[in-house]
């Protein structure tokens, strides 16, 4: 079922529903089953398996926050999401940085593939780089390889490489706000002595990157 993505949206809206608590207040998302499997193969072994969410209808993800269901509600129901803007605050992107995680986590390839254009398109056009925060967030909601990673390490390398930056108390936080992203600069910027070339800035390579 969730392979299956050109489905019409009323087809999806059928009867059954399936139960959301999210974040620490439980809040409460009345979801049609049949949409959410459809479009996340995990949720569809999930629910259409012998676990006993299945008997049940109903997850509990205190772990998680509204601001990202929110967002996840939104592209369900409409098949769409806004664009990241480029005076937002970190604690939005970062939202979407969950976001991101999630639709990893539920094999949710469409939207997986959406939210990474999203935050290609926001570095792209506020010409930002990403915070400690931001990198942090990203780094403890995903695992290797995952395309944020290979994005914000390649980010990184290209500020210390193409900006000279001096290795400050700002830079020595960042680097160490978590291990695999200072491995995964550092091998970036071993690539670019190798072969004598300047890393370049990942948010102006094409977006079509994140089609795959």
């Amino acid at each position: 079922m969730a392979a299956k993505q050109n489905v019409p949206i009323h087809e999806l809206l059928t009867e059954n529903m399936i139960d959301f608590y999210v974040g620490a207040k439980r809040k409460r998302y009345h979801w049609h089953r049949k949409l959410v499997c459809h479009f996340s193969r995990y949720l569809n072994d999930l629910f259409n398996g012998t676990k006993t969410e299945a008997a049940k209808s109903e997850l509990y993800l205190t772990e998680h926050s509204p601001e990202t269901f929110d967002l996840l509600a939104s592209w369900l129901y409409r098949g769409t999401l806004a664009p990241i803007g480029i005076s937002t605050t970190d604690h939005v992107c970062e939202a979407y940085v969950h976001l991101f995680a999630l639709a990893e986590e539920w094999q949710m390839h469409t939207l997986h593939c959406l939210v990474m254009k999203l935050i290609h398109q926001f570095f792209r056009e506020s010409r930002l780089f990403a915070s400690t925060t931001l990198i942090k967030t990203a780094y403890e909601s995903t695992v290797e390889p995952s395309p944020i990673r290979v994005f914000l390490a390649a980010q990184a390398a290209h500020q210390l490489s193409s900006h000279r930056v001096y290795l400050d108390d700002h830079w020595r936080e960042k680097l160490n706000v978590h291990c695999d992203f200072k491995t995964d600069v550092l091998e970036c910027l071993i690539v670019e002595m190798e072969n004598r070339v300047t890393v370049q800035d990942p948010a102006f390579e094409p977006d079509s990157l994140y089609d795959r």
